[in-house]
């Protein structure tokens, strides 16, 4: 883990720590239940309550921002590199990460509207590739 992006007035704790170094090692963001698997597979106990409350004190600290699915699952992952956006399969629920932000695209439009933008979620639903020939094939 990088020492330099830890906010100073957060803690260091054991569980904060196990958590933030699963984030750092993902590829993707996150399920809760793939976090709470890993942890189990590091021999970290950790009961889910807590695990739902480091995340959110991780997040309070701007180290973690969380997505929720329109299936109401919800995905984290650290923000060290910014924020992400989603394409979500509606059958198997793969989710492929987005690698550019539309805003820009937006913002144009917006400003001329006087709009003041406070946030934005951007994600796209619909059938990812095997979903989709597996249809075609029906």
């Amino acid at each position: 883990m990088e020492n330099n992006y830890w906010p100073p007035s957060l803690k260091r704790t054991k569980n904060r720590l196990a958590v933030y170094d699963i984030l750092a090692s993902a590829h993707r963001p996150l399920l809760i239940t793939e976090i709470e698997d890993i942890l189990k597979q590091k021999n970290v106990d950790m009961w889910l309550s807590t695990l739902y409350r480091v995340l959110q004190s991780l997040q309070d600290a701007n180290l973690v921002s969380k997505t929720t699915l329109l299936d109401n699952k919800t995905l984290y992952e650290l923000t060290l590199h910014g924020h992400s956006h989603f394409a979500i399969c509606t059958n198997c629920h793969r989710v492929i990460e987005l690698n550019h932000c539309a805003m820009d695209l937006y913002q144009q439009q917006l400003s001329k509207n006087k709009f003041v933008i406070h946030g934005h979620k951007i994600e796209i639903y619909g059938l990812c590739q095997e979903c989709a020939s597996g249809s075609e094939e029906r």
